[in-house]
């Protein structure tokens, strides 16, 4: 028998456990000429934030540069440099004024007033803000605005009184990292409404929805307001193209713990489990093999399994957010698969692909002479969640009279890269 150590290295900072202030800082151009006048939209988009926050018990601190003050690049960036945050601090910036790019950069530079004085590079402020070494910092930029006289594309979000503190803490106190999204790839045009910029009305109206999902997450309202954008967008005008693009850094992890009581919760003795007892055993891969395993964003993951007798399989993925997947449930072992590798089919004409959260996954496999004990699921969009905590999990099914239960583990390492959404 081997006896096996092993660490969940899902959290990588010590955190402080003070509480978490939002800071909303708006730069926002609705004043040098009538093109950007519906960017007041925005504006009043993030005062309802704003309203939102304060209504879940957040302090938040915002700041709104008046049009004078947009006017003088310098004084924007002194002002943002003396912001006063604590490290479990979360920023809020949005960014709406004409722009255009230099040299085919990747990121826009902005012009926040009339004159070249006025102009900022975003990656410049994208620097900045991850200089301030503060919890989260999330990044939206609306720029190069074309005026169309148009309807407003959704309608006012409604208040509602059934805010879920946990869906906000989800998005803001338990997320570690940067997103930043920009209206429109290099070279494209951004067009804005009487009622504010498409992107804008797309972006506000999914975070809303995402308030009230059961799973709220960044990678979701990105790649909805990406997928929403290009479509509302061909609607004002068929010939004009518009691709938001987003990078996603977040990982997501409680905030609400000392950093002992992390390492409590994430370390696993499974000093009593074994891949191997006699001639049974269990081993699991992947297509890049069983070491230094990486994957990205959109990539397919395949999965095999190998056993030396006939038995009962059960496979789950700890996500980086620490929710568990479940991918195979009693899966009954053939005698004519013994011995093999034998790919794992989650489902008849589907694919394991590679999405966010990004960061650390463990895939844990158990083999048990006996079928496992039942687990009580959540179903969303086809994934399966396991609603028990992490514990529970592991003791269902690890822990069984009569029967012999062995298991085998993979670290697996997901990134994100530059998304482009296409318009469809």
């Amino acid at each position: 028998m081997r006896k096996i150590y092993f660490t969940l290295l899902l959290h990588l900072f010590v955190f402080s456990v003070f509480s978490q202030k939002i800071h909303i800082i708006g730069l926002i151009d609705y004043q040098s000429d009538e093109r950007v006048y519906g960017n007041k939209y925005i504006k009043n988009q993030l005062i309802e934030l704003e309203n939102i926050f304060r209504n879940t018990d957040y302090e938040v601190d915002t700041i709104f540069f008046l049009k004078e003050e947009l006017a003088d690049t310098n004084f924007v960036i002194r002002k943002i440099k003396n912001l006063q945050v604590n490290q479990n601090d979360a920023i809020f910036c949005y960014v709406a004024a004409h722009g255009y790019n230099k040299n085919n950069e990747l990121y826009p530079t902005v012009r926040l007033g009339t004159t070249n004085q006025s102009d900022i590079y975003l990656g410049s402020l994208k620097q900045l803000l991850t200089q301030k070494q503060v919890r989260l910092y999330v990044l939206l930029n609306e720029s190069c605005n074309v005026l169309y006289k148009t309807q407003q594309l959704f309608s006012r979000n409604t208040p509602r009184t059934n805010l879920n503190k946990k869906t906000i803490k989800a998005l803001f106190n338990d997320s570690k990292g940067s997103f930043v999204m920009m209206s429109c790839n290099v070279s494209q045009r951004s067009i804005i409404t009487d009622e504010g910029g498409i992107f804008g009305q797309c972006f506000f109206n999914t975070l809303n929805e995402q308030f009230y999902s059961e799973l709220p997450h960044w990678e979701v309202i990105a790649q909805k307001t990406a997928q929403l954008t290009p479509k509302k967008v061909l609607e004002n005008d068929a010939s004009f193209i518009q691709n938001p693009v987003y990078e996603n850094n977040i990982q997501y992890v409680e905030s609400n713990k000392t950093q002992e009581e992390i390492e409590k919760q994430i370390v696993i003795d499974v000093s009593t489990n074994t891949y191997r007892i006699d001639d049974f055993e269990i081993e699991i891969k992947t297509d890049k093999g069983r070491n230094d395993i990486v994957y990205y964003k959109s990539d397919t993951i395949r999965y095999w399994f190998k056993t030396t007798k006939p038995c009962f399989l059960r496979l789950i993925d700890i996500w980086p957010d620490n929710r568990i997947c479940l991918l195979l449930d009693n899966y009954e072992v053939k005698p004519e698969e013994v011995s093999k590798w034998v790919e794992i089919k989650i489902a008849k004409g589907k694919s394991i692909i590679c999405v966010a959260p990004f960061g650390v996954d463990y895939l844990m496999s158990f083999a048990s002479t006996q079928p496992f004990c039942k687990l009580n699921l959540m179903i969303y969009k086809g994934t399966k969640f396991v609603k028990e905590d992490l514990k529970d999990v592991l003791s269902c099914s690890r822990n069984s009279p009569n029967n012999i239960v062995l298991e085998d583990k993979l670290l697996i390492t997901t990134k994100d890269r530059l998304s482009i959404a296409k318009p469809k």
